[in-house]
C-alpha cells in the first residue's frame, strides 16, 4: 500500500479501521499536535480531565483535523488515561493521515 514506508509507530490499523496512540495533555493552552512521545503522537488539548471533555475535545479536533465526521472517531482504550488508543474508521492511505496530522 502507498505511504506504508513513512508509517510512523503511533499509527496502526488499515484504511477504514486505524488506530492512533496518543499520549495527551489536557488542560493546555491550545489544542494541537506538538510532537511526539513514548511511541505516541504527542497533543494538547485544551479542554479539561473532567467528565470526558478533554476526549470530546480529541475527537473534535481530530475529525477537524482529518476532515471526516464526529462519528469516525473514538476513544477505544484509556479514556481516563493520558495514553489512549483512537479508532478512526477513514479510507485513506496511511501517508494521508500522517500528513494531516503532523501538519496540524
Amino acid at each position: 500500500m502507498p505511504g506504508e514506508a513513512v508509517r510512523p509507530r503511533w499509527l496502526g490499523g488499515g484504511p477504514g479501521d486505524w488506530r492512533l496512540a496518543l499520549w495527551v495533555q489536557p488542560g493546555a493552552a491550545h489544542t494541537g499536535v506538538v510532537g511526539e512521545h513514548d511511541g505516541c503522537l504527542r497533543l494538547n488539548v485544551a479542554a479539561p480531565p473532567v467528565d470526558g471533555r478533554a476526549n470530546e475535545a480529541i475527537c473534535r479536533f481530530l475529525s477537524d483535523t482529518l476532515g471526516l465526521p464526529r462519528a469516525a472517531i473514538s476513544v477505544e482504550q484509556g479514556r481516563s488515561s493520558r495514553r489512549k488508543r483512537v479508532c478512526v474508521a477513514a479510507d485513506c492511505a496511511a501517508s494521508d493521515i500522517r500528513s494531516r496530522l503532523v501538519r496540524a
